[in-house]
């Protein structure tokens, strides 16, 4: 993956300044992936997602976040569940490894459209196939630079 912009210095110095609160319908989220199933939470922050998740019977949840400190907070928040500090680069996991994977407010951070396309090929590479990807996230600025994104 190598992302060329390295973001994690910037959420280390404002993970106690930021609430998340970016809702996943987990009704929905529950209809579609099995409890059983392996789910990733990619940049989770303060661990919200897993423990709502653990919360409604997940058990085999992992979140990652390039930011140490926030996963310093989730661990904090949310004992006994599963984080993990992912730095950029390929994704520490087997092909095909998850049931289900979140991106919630995560391609919003990555500037770079190079970047957020080898991040979602390497999403594509450890879902299952027929696996849940959801994607949550905001509308981009109108910016020139947004403007001249390629799809």
């Amino acid at each position: 993956m190598n992302i060329s912009t390295d973001q994690s210095p910037y959420w280390d110095r404002s993970t106690s300044s930021k609430s998340f609160a970016h809702p996943l319908d987990l009704d929905r989220f529950v209809q579609r992936v099995p409890r059983d199933a392996a789910v990733l939470d990619y940049g989770c922050g303060h661990g919200r997602l897993c423990h709502a998740l653990s919360q409604r019977g997940y058990h085999r949840v992992l979140g990652v976040d390039s930011s140490s400190a926030m996963i310093q907070v989730a661990r904090a928040n949310h004992p006994g569940l599963d984080f993990s500090v992912v730095q950029s680069g390929e994704l520490p996991f087997p092909d095909a490894s998850f049931g289900a994977v979140l991106l919630f407010a995560v391609l919003t951070c990555i500037p770079s459209s190079a970047d957020q396309a080898r991040l979602m090929a390497d999403v594509h590479r450890v879902l299952r196939p027929g696996g849940c990807l959801v994607i949550s996230d905001y509308p981009l600025q109108t910016t020139a630079s947004n403007a001249t994104r390629s799809p």
